[in-house]
């Protein structure tokens, strides 16, 4: 039986499935992913890669809370986007989980039309599924 890979981007997520179904790291979500990734890539770029390599070559990725604060430094968007272009490159899973619209995303990324542009193309690239919650009294 495979073992399939997850990056989990939420603590406690996927918490009693058995090891076996289960193999990759567990962080804190989206924005922890992103700040975690820009210091690396700041400091110590083969290292950045290596880290980067491991998170594209799972089968899936689970973003959670995507874009829930504004991301304002280039290094977060930068490392946002090469996981997700490596990984549509390779015809990856991804799951983006965000408590707000789509529609609102490019409000949520720095003031750069460029780099928010790719970013988005990337997220929405290939399937996009909105799932509303309706409360019923």
């Amino acid at each position: 039986m495979k073992k399939t890979g997850f990056y989990i981007i939420k603590d406690k997520f996927f918490e009693d499935m058995p090891d076996p179904y289960l193999k990759g790291n567990k962080a804190g979500n989206c924005e922890d992913l992103a700040s975690e990734l820009a210091a690396v890539r700041k400091t110590a770029y083969k290292q950045y890669q290596k880290k980067l390599k491991s998170i594209i070559n799972l089968d899936l990725v689970i973003l959670d809370d995507f874009l829930l604060h504004p991301i304002t430094e280039d290094d977060e968007v930068k490392a946002l986007y090469d996981i997700l272009e490596k990984r549509n490159e390779l015809s990856r899973s991804c799951i983006i989980c965000s408590q707000c619209e789509s529609k609102a995303w490019p409000s949520m990324l720095m003031e750069d039309e460029v780099s928010s542009n790719s970013l988005l193309k990337r997220v929405t690239k290939h399937y996009n599924v909105m799932i509303e919650r309706k409360v019923i009294d």
